[in-house]
């Protein structure tokens, strides 16, 4: 199957698949990172999951319905191997133990589904930003890492001035260094302590499917 991808650059904020478009390729991230957003009929979005080495894009063509029901976006500029949808249909159909591999990632998918509509329910927006915050570091293997107030709170459904009194008080923590857009990870361990168990419920889950 390696033979039949091809290596893409992915900038970030570009827009890999709209919501509920039929996908043309399969992506599966080396360095970048992606966003899936699910959104409303008046615009409205926020991140129901994110994709980053650990995993691809295009799981619904597993299914025998290639059509993307949320918007996938690149959250970290990088790369990826693409694959054509076609091509990827007919190498699992030829290939039961590849097809095994792949769905062996739909469990990490649906626990993100299903811990999204928890942690938006039942966890405060700090809750959610350090839990958000370290699965992006998990992910690009580095502490540093270009965000602006504004595209956090999108991410994690909330209002731009309460995210960044939220920034504040991590900075002044000492948890974070946030300086002209980029924000730097000072204590990792500080955050999960004030990150939702959904970090962890979710890390688990990636562990375990790279089994």
């Amino acid at each position: 199957m390696r033979g039949l991808m091809e290596r893409t650059s992915l900038k970030r904020s570009m827009v890999i698949c709209g919501m509920k478009t039929e996908l043309e390729y399969a992506y599966f991230p080396t360095d970048a990172v992606l966003s899936l957003v699910g959104g409303t009929a008046d615009g409205l979005g926020v991140e129901i999951g994110m994709v980053g080495r650990e995993g691809f894009v295009g799981l619904s063509m597993l299914f025998g319905r290639p059509i993307h029901l949320y918007r996938a976006m690149v959250q970290h500029q990088g790369h990826a191997w693409r694959l054509p949808a076609q091509s990827l249909k007919q190498a699992v159909q030829e290939r039961s133990a590849l097809r095994a591999e792949l769905l062996k990632y739909a469990q990490v998918r649906f626990a993100q589904f299903a811990q999204a509509a928890i942690c938006h329910r039942f966890h405060s927006l700090q809750q959610r930003l350090c839990r958000w915050l370290l699965s992006l570091q998990d992910r690009v293997d580095s502490r540093r890492f270009p965000r602006t107030h504004e595209l956090m709170a999108e991410r994690i459904g909330g209002r731009r001035p309460t995210v960044g009194t939220i920034v504040g008080g991590l900075e002044r923590a000492g948890l974070i260094e946030y300086q002209r857009g980029s924000l730097t990870l000072v204590d990792p361990a500080g955050l999960e302590r004030m990150a939702c168990e959904c970090y962890r419920i979710l890390r688990q889950e990636i562990g375990d499917c790279s089994k």
